[in-house]
């Protein structure tokens, strides 16, 4: 056997790397002078043979080695791993292939097939010899992989390696033998896209991270985002047989669960996953339904569960709550695949949805109906360029959102979901973006009630969950603008009074906004806003960089009410342009002072600021401003 570069297996600790680097990798001294290449033809030989187990030093070594080789190949494969490329290989094979995967030798493994799946991905023209063969050991680690946690890592390593080589075009691709695809599909595919008992552990102790890794996108390092991305992978040269195998894979699956319900729901929810994978389809056109696979699937197997839920579910079991999160994440991720006519058939199910008992389903039910109002679709007009405009109108959309936003508010009020879920409101806000004007001003009056609520429990109970404090007051403003009316404001100052009042630092910069805001909307200004002005000019105030744009918003709407506020604005000049030289002083304040300087141009009247107009430009434009 030949050696491998003598340079290399000799780094130890400390030693530089690629780039004045250090390597990641630590070598023990005595075994840093035996080659890799050695230690992988005699450990796998002897693990082959059974004649002795894997010592702690071998697999140190191989796990240093690997990391290295990792490293000196990231971005060229260098002419000393080129020349031993037979010798490493066949050591990497060997390992994948007999060495049984436990605690000591997992992370060994993880980090080979990390290698060998960047090697296939970068450097396929010099591995074309070894595409079988890598193909043949990750499956034989594969299959003697459980479901367990622990292997979690490997798993997806190992799917790693099998995406690399499925999306390239070889000579000789392993991948046109419908036997291996048959086989990845049954036995690689849909076990890991399957809810296993940490799932149902997850669900039931901690259901925001559950959602969190459903459908905010931080599963990535998961089994079920690795099985995902192995069919993607497979679609791209074989989208055909992929699709014939993922049919034939579903419907055998369905009909040997059809007798255990349990059973049949978390082999569906496994099968809605498949089916997103593969979204938008057609199995090289033999598919001719738009949308492809996923609507006949719909149609098939979904569309029956969800139309036939005629009320409010409640107290169902667990795997029926998940089976119907699954329908309608399918429906939230692949609204731009389905048919307008599919998704419109579902709207009635929603408001009943919304309804549920169990957080997770009106959860769902409040992403999917958020999402509708942003699908857009291409518009192709004669002599002119592609537009995009919203696929759903407020004609058809609207009496079911109008339908769920008291449902939305009492489960907010009461508390029946998860604390602060930021699901809820921000769909509440997309609802109210999407409807504008044609909200009805009494459900304004009880949205606006019902958001105050919320915010004047928002100090007793702490103010933290800023995505769903900056949510609930964006909320707030846009019901303001729907309909802004004398109720409206009445309902709304009351709340900005005891913000005032009890000085919330994380909510002081949404008070300024919405003081701003209702000044803005053209009712009569009443007179307690002359007497904060001078409240509102404080130097402590504008110290923090983040209630400047706040305080610049107020100060905008003074200004436009200028007519009003001219008595008690023309004594303060000198104090409003104390502190925008205050703000423009600081980096992250800078472009708040310049908008309340263009402000104050645009609505003042000169007379009032003449006499700062030469010492504010400059201040703006000399060498004291931030440039």
């Amino acid at each position: 056997m030949h050696r491998v570069p003598w340079s290399w297996p000799m780094q130890r600790c400390g030693s530089s790397g690629p780039k004045g680097g250090t390597w990641r990798c630590r070598v023990k001294r005595g075994a840093s002078r035996r080659s890799w290449g050695q230690c992988t033809w005699s450990f796998g030989g002897s693990h082959a043979t059974g004649r002795r187990s894997a010592d702690r030093e071998s697999i140190e070594l191989l796990l240093a080695a690997t990391q290295v080789l990792f490293d000196l190949s990231r971005l060229v494969m260098v002419d000393q791993v080129q020349e031993n490329l037979q010798t490493y290989m066949q050591g990497i094979l060997a390992l994948l292939q007999r060495l049984a995967p436990n605690a000591a030798s997992s992370e060994l493994l993880q980090e080979l097939c990390g290698l060998l799946a960047m090697w296939l991905s970068r450097y396929g023209e010099v591995l074309e010899a070894f595409v079988g063969r890598s193909v043949e050991a990750v499956w034989s680690l594969l299959i003697k992989l459980d479901e367990s946690t622990e292997h979690d890592a490997l798993v997806i390593s190992a799917i790693a390696v099998l995406s690399s080589v499925s999306c390239q075009e070889w000579q000789a691709s392993p991948f046109k033998d419908p036997t291996v695809l048959a086989a990845i599909c049954e036995r690689v595919v849909l076990p890991n896209l399957k809810l296993r008992a940490s799932d149902l552990e997850l669900f039931q102790d901690d259901l925001q991270e559950y959602i969190a890794r459903d459908v905010e996108g931080n599963d990535i390092q998961t089994r079920r985002w690795a099985a995902i991305d192995l069919v993607r992978s497979l679609r791209r040269r074989h989208d055909k047989e992929t699709c014939e195998f993922v049919v034939t894979c579903i419907q055998r699956v369905l009909r040997e669960t059809v007798a255990d319900p349990r059973s049949a729901a978390i082999c569906k929810h496994a099968c809605i996953h498949l089916v997103i994978s593969m979204a938008g389809s057609t199995g090289g056109q033999s598919i001719q339904s738009p949308g492809g696979l996923a609507t006949e699937f719909f149609k098939e197997q979904l569309g029956p569960e969800l139309l036939a839920v005629q009320a409010p579910p409640q107290g169902t079991s667990v795997e029926a709550v998940l089976f119907k999160a699954a329908c309608l994440k399918f429906l939230t991720v692949l609204r731009n695949i389905l048919p307008a006519e599919l998704m419109l058939g579902v709207l009635p199910v929603l408001p009943l949805l919304l309804q549920a008992e169990h957080p997770l389903l009106h959860s769902y039910a409040a992403i999917c109906a958020n999402v509708l109002t942003t699908v857009q679709e291409r518009v192709h007009e004669p002599g002119a360029l592609p537009l995009w405009r919203p696929r759903y109108r407020r004609e058809q959309l609207g009496p079911m959102l109008l339908q769920m936003i008291p449902t939305m508010l009492q489960i907010l009020v009461e508390g029946r979901s998860i604390p602060k879920n930021t699901h809820l409101i921000r769909a509440l806000l997309a609802w109210l973006n999407f409807l504008g004007p044609t909200v009805p001003p009494e459900l304004v009056v009880k949205i606006l009630q019902s958001l105050t609520q919320l915010v004047r429990a928002l100090p007793s109970s702490g103010s933290g969950h800023a995505e769903f404090v900056h949510l609930l007051f964006g909320s707030l403003a846009l019901a303001l603008k729907a309909h802004s009316t004398a109720g409206s404001t009445a309902v709304v100052f009351p709340m900005v009074e005891q913000l005032w009042v009890s000085q919330v630092e994380d909510l002081l910069p949404y008070c300024y906004q919405i003081m701003g805001l209702m000044l803005d909307l053209g009712h009569s200004p009443v007179p307690l806003y002359g007497e904060l002005l001078p409240k509102i000019l404080a130097p402590d105030l504008w110290q923090a960089p983040g209630k400047v744009p706040g305080l610049v918003r107020l100060l905008r709407a003074f200004f436009a009410k200028v007519d009003f506020f001219r008595s008690v604005l023309q004594p303060a000049m000198g104090e409003i342009f104390a502190r925008f030289q205050q703000a423009l002083g600081n980096r992250q304040s800078a472009s708040a002072a310049v908008g309340l300087l263009c402000a104050a141009f645009r609505f003042l009247p000169f007379e009032l600021y003449c006499n700062h107009f030469q010492v504010q430009l400059h201040h703006s434009f000399g060498a004291d401003g931030v440039g």
